[in-house]
C-alpha cells in the first residue's frame, strides 16, 4: 500500500489505479493538501474527482455562519433588505437548513470546515 505525501492523513490503496489516476491523485493533493485525498476518496476516480473537486469547492471557513454570511453576500440575500433588519435573519438556521437539504458537503480538517456544492 502506497501512502500519501506528507501532512495528508490517509493512506489510499493504489495498487490497481492507473498511472495517470496515480498522478491525478497525487497532483490533487499537491494543490489542495488532505482536503482532496478526503473528497477524491468518496468521488473518485481520481481523475473526474479532480475535476469535480475544481467545480464544487467553495473554501473553507472556521464557523458555517461565516460561510453563511460570505454565500448571503455573494447571492445579495438581504441586498433588498434594511442593514438594521440584517440580524433578524438567522444565517446559523438558513445554512443548517442548506446542509441538511444535501446542497452542500462539507469536510471537516483541523478546525476548517470545507465546503462543496454538491449540485
Amino acid at each position: 500500500m502506497q501512502r500519501c505525501p506528507e501532512g495528508v492523513g490517509s493512506s489510499i490503496d493504489l495498487r490497481w489505479e492507473s498511472f495517470s489516476e496515480v498522478c491525478s491523485l497525487f497532483l490533487g493533493v499537491k494543490r489542495y493538501g488532505e482536503v482532496f485525498a478526503r473528497w477524491g476518496s468518496e468521488h473518485g476516480p481520481w481523475s473526474s474527482a479532480l475535476l469535480s473537486f475544481e467545480d464544487h469547492y467553495q473554501g473553507s471557513w472556521r464557523r458555517m455562519v461565516e460561510y453563511a454570511d460570505d454565500l448571503a453576500a455573494v447571492l445579495g440575500l438581504l441586498s433588498s433588505v434594511p442593514e438594521e433588519l440584517h440580524g433578524y435573519f438567522d444565517l446559523e438556521a438558513w445554512v443548517r437548513d442548506i446542509e441538511m437539504n444535501g446542497e452542500i458537503e462539507t469536510i471537516t480538517i483541523d478546525g476548517l470546515t470545507h465546503v462543496f456544492w454538491t449540485a
